[in-house]
């Protein structure tokens, strides 16, 4: 007999294996779509430039027949990263030279996506013949897509055991239609995006599974149902728990959590902050009346529930203990610091006293008295243990954390994805498409108001709609946030279908709530699925428009260095987008790159281009020991705004950049121009070899 809260049969799941089918197909036409569209394009005009390095020594930078191109450049790293684990048979990477010539960097990311890679790598070389070492890049580019294939079962498989077949199929559709996650889970983007979204998707969706913190009095005192009746008529009966089902679920999402803070704790500290601040909220209001038991009347029967703040407890307990087991895996004993840009003993200390204060707060105003005033100095003492980390990521040295770093916050401003949305320059239309995820959280808090009744959904509605509104509102401030307000939002999908079916849709309360819940789906799901079937009919893009024309611009720099050069490593000073990728294509090397662990090499990239004169820029140059610049309208248009934070005209034509990039108005001796045949990209970009600086 299936156990109190699950509304599964034991009948076959049909209409879960059909949301799966189409989910898989709309994937799978993405990858399609990016293989034809952007990869096959490119790899054939990547002919402009003579082959050469033909004897570099290093297998993993030997020009191959089918050059090989990732969509953004991180992917380069993490592939890089795990043909080294191969290559070196280590278990991680703790140190690289692939940015700030000539003295390397440390590399702090996690090794998660790094192992993904090689395990993928090694199936990949099982079943094709190739070296594992060959393998883990052609693996890389179907990395992300098979998570999302594994997310899309795993979350249609839960929802259909919890919820119903209604909601799985919903589910499933909205999360393989949304265009954010279709870009972060990408065929040819090999980062570690995808686990960032699984992970924030897990601690959100787990804990309203589990109930939002309410549970059965008695486990035992009422009859589940389990025909796979979903939401019916009693929109709570077939979704409450038993304590220690609901623990479990407690359990499972802060495992999720403390893994998501170890694969990236800046973006899931707010993920787990925000749980929290819905939980708060949520035992507020579930605690509002003394005493711990509460009467939810339904159509069909009576259920006795009980508010358990020591699954908060629990929740906050686990995670902590996650986070810090993941932080000694992956740092200990000889990469131990204080890097708060990453997971650190101090973000399982914070998540420990936010599950402390959660379950002091619920259990104290469950009994119905005030604070003592031992109580209230032990809660004052875990607030403490949550703020010594902002405290000491904000006040403390620019080592600590260095996304603080003013020329950080600089960098910041000049890429794409940490502008606001409004200035992304869209049209209304496609504007008005992107926010109609706020229609999930405008119903969720309207059902609030008008369904309190329902105090345990109410709950999970809580516990989902904190990180909502939250992600919703750092996604208009930055647009990196979508990925995450998307799946974020669509966890209010579960207990909003379990109030739209309040009375079986016979109350015309009911009755409007499905329709609007129907009408903000629909514009969801609709206009994505249209989108989705528009894309497989498009045709590779015409010799006017060169798809990646990064990828193919890094690449033919990287050649025509290298083959100008001769043999041995090549040391070019460009700017970061370039830096972070030309090193994947020869022997080539640069300082700065969009890294905030690589804070050096950015700083002397900027002051070389931002130079007044030649004698910091030739300092820069000798001690970094740099073979030629390649310097592109890119860089003249915002050295000046990364070097002094604004982008006065006059200032800008005082730079080295802006004189390189027009050699009429005085180069410095020491630049000798390269001559180049072919060079598509000859009028925004000019490359120097430097001389006579040894």
């Amino acid at each position: 007999m299936p156990t109190p809260g699950e509304t599964g049969s034991r009948r076959f799941p049909w209409v879960l294996l059909l949301a799966l089918l189409i989910g898989l197909s709309v994937i799978l036409s993405e990858c399609l779509v990016v293989y034809r569209n952007a990869l096959i394009p490119a790899r054939l005009q990547s002919v402009s430039v003579t082959k050469a390095g033909e004897n570099i020594d290093d297998p993993v930078k030997k020009p191959e027949t089918g050059p090989q191109y990732f969509l953004d450049f991180d992917g380069y790293y993490w592939v890089t990263f795990a043909r080294q684990m191969v290559s070196e048979k280590t278990l991680r990477v703790r140190s690289t030279n692939l940015d700030n010539v000539p003295f390397g960097r440390p590399v702090h990311w996690s090794s998660i996506f790094a192992w993904w890679l090689v395990l993928l790598g090694g199936l990949h070389a099982f079943f094709s013949g190739m070296p594992v070492y060959s393998a883990v890049s052609s693996a890389a580019y179907y990395a992300n897509p098979l998570l999302m294939a594994l997310l899309l079962c795993g979350v249609g498989w839960a929802i259909y055991r919890r919820v119903g077949k209604a909601a799985s199929f919903l589910l499933i559709m909205l999360l393989a239609t949304q265009p954010a996650l279709l870009r972060d889970f990408g065929y040819g983007r090999p980062d570690h995006h995808g686990l960032h979204l699984i992970c924030a998707l897990a601690i959100i969706l787990l804990t309203v599974l589990g109930g939002g913190g309410w549970v059965l009095r008695d486990a035992g005192a009422r009859k589940s149902r389990s025909k796979g009746q979903g939401a019916g008529a009693d929109p709570g009966g077939g979704f409450v728990l038993g304590f220690a089902q609901a623990r479990r679920w407690f359990v499972a999402s802060a495992i999720m959590g403390g893994c998501g803070l170890w694969i990236g704790a800046t973006q899931q500290s707010l993920i787990v902050a925000s749980v929290g601040v819905g939980a708060i909220i949520a035992t507020i209001a579930a605690t509002r009346r003394p005493g711990n038991s509460v009467k939810t009347s339904t159509n069909q029967e009576d259920t006795d529930l009980r508010w358990a703040p020591e699954l908060w407890r629990v929740w906050g307990r686990v995670g902590a203990l996650t986070s810090l087991l993941a932080y000694l895996f992956e740092y200990f004993p000889d990469h131990l610091g204080m890097i708060l840009e990453v997971n650190h003993p101090l973000y399982a200390l914070a998540w420990l006293c936010a599950g402390e204060i959660l379950y002091c707060i619920g259990k104290n105003r469950l009994a119905g008295v005030p604070f003592a005033r031992y109580a209230t100095a032990k809660l004052g003492l875990y607030l403490g243990g949550i703020l010594v980390l902002p405290l000491l990521a904000l006040m403390g040295p620019t080592d600590w954390y260095v996304l603080k770093d003013p020329l950080m916050l600089r960098v910041h401003s000049a890429i794409g994805e940490f502008q606001p949305l409004i200035h992304e320059g869209q049209d209304p239309w496609l504007l008005a498409k992107e926010l109609t995820p706020w229609l999930l959280v405008f119903i969720a808090i309207v059902s609030l108001v008008r369904h309190r009744s329902h105090r345990m959904i109410s709950a999970a509605l809580l516990v989902g709609l904190a990180p909502s509104v939250l992600l919703g509102l750092a996604f208009l401030l930055q647009t990196r946030w979508e990925g995450l307000f998307v799946v974020a939002t669509i966890t209010l999908i579960p207990p909003l279908l379990m109030l739209a079916a309040d009375g079986g849709l016979k109350s015309t309360r009911s009755k409007v709530g499905a329709t609007l819940l129907l009408i903000a789906v629909g514009l969801q799901l609709v206009p994505n699925t249209f989108r989705v079937i528009s894309r497989v009919g498009l045709t590779p893009a015409g010799s006017s428009f060169l798809p990646l024309a990064d990828e193919v611009f890094a690449r033919e720099v990287s050649l025509i260095t290298a083959g100008d050069h001769g043999p041995g490593p090549v040391s070019v000073m460009t700017g970061m987008g370039l830096g972070s990728r030309i090193h994947f294509f020869g022997p080539t090397r640069a300082p700065g790159s969009a890294y905030w662990e690589n804070l050096a090499g950015l700083r002397d990239m900027v002051d070389f281009f931002a130079d007044y004169g030649e004698k910091e820029a030739l300092r820069i140059a000798r001690e970094r020991e740099i073979d030629y610049i390649v310097v592109t309208t890119d860089i003249t248009s915002m050295i000046h705004v990364l070097k002094y934070g604004n982008n006065d005209l006059e200032g800008a034509r005082k730079t080295l950049a802006y004189r390189l990039m027009r050699p009429e108005t005085g180069i410095p001796g020491w630049c000798r121009p390269v001559q180049l045949t072919g060079f598509r990209w000859e009028e925004s970009c000019r490359i120097y070899r430097i001389v006579g600086h040894d």
